[in-house]
């Protein structure tokens, strides 16, 4: 692992989490889905980006919601399987990008 670069355990370790985020409020936040409001959990190489986006009136309760699902979550074993699954088939799944897309998230 070059230095400053995370290694590739850490960087599939976050996609898991990130993945376990959104399996933990896909049923919590499915009422403000359908009012307009969304959000999103993604890696990133040093963390996480937390995104949510709709009517500013509710977004701070969403975005509790959001940041309490990410440091404590309360995971049973069927969202972790279902987050693993989902995980592993895209990081097995080469043509989900360009050759250069996948290179270029390397770099």
């Amino acid at each position: 692992v070059r230095a400053g670069h995370p290694s590739a355990s850490a960087v599939a370790m976050r996609k898991l989490h990130a993945e376990l985020v959104k399996e933990l409020l896909e049923e919590r936040v499915e009422d403000m889905k359908n009012c307009g409001l969304g959000f999103d959990a993604s890696p990133t190489a040093t963390g996480y980006m937390l995104q949510v986006n709709g009517y500013h009136q509710h977004l701070d309760t969403l975005l509790f919601q959001v940041l309490e699902s990410t440091l404590k979550p309360d995971i049973g074993s069927g969202e972790f399987v279902r987050a693993h699954r989902r995980v592993l088939e895209d990081l097995e799944d080469t043509t989900r990008k360009m050759p250069y897309e996948l290179a270029l998230e390397e770099v």
